[in-house]
């Protein structure tokens, strides 16, 4: 039988309180918030505040300058004008053709020029069109109506890499 009803003069133990905000934190869980507030404190004092500064200065030349020029108008690569040449007169649906160098400045021009796409030459025949029945980017070089293909550089260690649009 329990203990209760045998001295019945014994007082009910009390439950442990449950209202919001009265539970009691068992101290490994302040030891942990602690540390977790100490080593976000040590981060943030070792992040030098010319790392911040210089961030800030390149995200404001990437405003003044936009996205084209900040990338391919620098001290390693010279492209960008061949580059806002095809965003100014290539077609939104028409495949870029690319002769050279795949690595370096090439690399970057797919996100630059999207939504056209940027094909090797090697892999076109004379027509016009390409298997993904997408017309070749086109519009005036040289004074004449021309394909337009983009030529890139290979790439030279101190050099500069440089892009540039040639008619086909």
């Amino acid at each position: 039988m329990s203990e209760r009803l045998l001295h019945p003069e014994m007082p009910t133990p009390a439950a442990p309180s449950t209202a919001p905000g009265t539970e009691v934190r068992p101290a490994w869980r302040r030891l942990a918030a602690a540390l977790v507030v100490v080593h976000f404190a040590i981060a943030a004092a070792r992040v030098p505040a010319d790392v911040i500064g210089k961030r800030c200065e390149r995200v404001a030349d990437f405003r003044a300058r936009g996205p084209i020029r900040f990338h391919l108008d620098n001290e390693f690569m010279a492209g960008a004008d061949a580059v806002e040449w095809l965003v100014r007169h290539a077609s939104l649906d028409s495949v870029v053709l690319h002769r050279g160098a795949t690595s370096g400045a090439s690399e970057l021009v797919p996100p630059l020029i999207w939504p056209r796409l940027l094909y090797d030459e090697s892999w076109v025949s004379g027509d016009e069109r390409i298997p993904l029945r997408r017309p070749l980017a086109r519009g005036p070089i040289d004074g004449r109506d021309a394909i337009a293909v983009l030529e890139c550089d290979p790439e030279r260690r101190g050099g500069t890499q440089a892009l540039r649009i040639v008619g086909r």
